[in-house]
């Protein structure tokens, strides 16, 4: 598999703003399809009152050998 289709993404739909005080949760399911070589990371972005956020989240690590 090429680095491009490597995962498959699920993610609702949500508003695009909210009021005071409201709450919002978005379930996003990653599934990896093709192990990878370097452990994988996301970008989370939004904005607040004009300003841009940015976080790097580190996904876990599975351990996995084959039985012998």
């Amino acid at each position: 598999l090429t680095q491009a289709n490597s995962l498959r993404v699920q993610a609702e739909e949500l508003s695009s703003q909210l009021t005071g005080k409201q709450q919002a949760k978005q379930q996003i399911m990653i599934e990896a399809m093709a192990p990878f070589a370097e452990p994988p990371t996301m970008t989370v972005n939004f904005s607040r009152n004009g300003t841009s956020y940015a976080y790097r989240v580190a996904w876990p690590q599975a351990s996995w050998s084959p039985s012998q």
